[in-house]
């Protein structure tokens, strides 16, 4: 898969994420509920490739978001 396709991918996974994220709170429900249920759906669409994530991109990219989250 090539990078291009590869981040066009992760981008529309981000934007079901948040696509979730905003139906769960309209129907009241958990947002986790929600990221559970949708990631399960994902899983079974055909065809779709497998996203390989450099482990140090994910430190530079997650680590800091998830501090933030500690620090607000």
């Amino acid at each position: 898969m090539h990078a291009a396709a590869q981040f066009e991918l992760i981008i529309a996974m981000f934007l079901v994420i948040v696509g979730l994220h905003y139906i769960a709170r309209r129907l009241s429900l958990p947002p986790a509920a929600a990221l559970i249920v949708g990631g399960g759906a994902v899983a079974f669409i055909p065809g779709l490739p497998a996203v390989a994530i450099d482990p140090e991109l994910v430190l530079v990219l997650f680590l800091p978001l998830d501090m933030s989250a500690l620090i607000f």
